[in-house]
């Protein structure tokens, strides 16, 4: 119940602070989609995909590629 509450007063508190920013965070959206659009598009996420396998460690890449 602590946990349902305090998790519940932080999604307040950030709702508050997106309601007041709406504007912002929808055009900051709406970029990342289209820049995700082109990645996509265009293969780069798939060149990022291979860039930032790289870095993660193998145990991490196991379980992510196991589930």
């Amino acid at each position: 119940m602590a946990v349902a509450d305090a998790s519940r007063t932080g999604f307040m508190r950030v709702r508050d602070w997106v309601l007041a920013r709406i504007e912002r965070v929808r055009h900051g959206f709406a970029l990342l989609l289209g820049a995700l659009g082109v990645a996509i598009l265009t293969g780069g996420d798939k060149w990022m995909e291979s860039q930032i396998l790289l870095w993660l460690p193998d145990s991490w890449v196991n379980l992510t590629v196991g589930i």
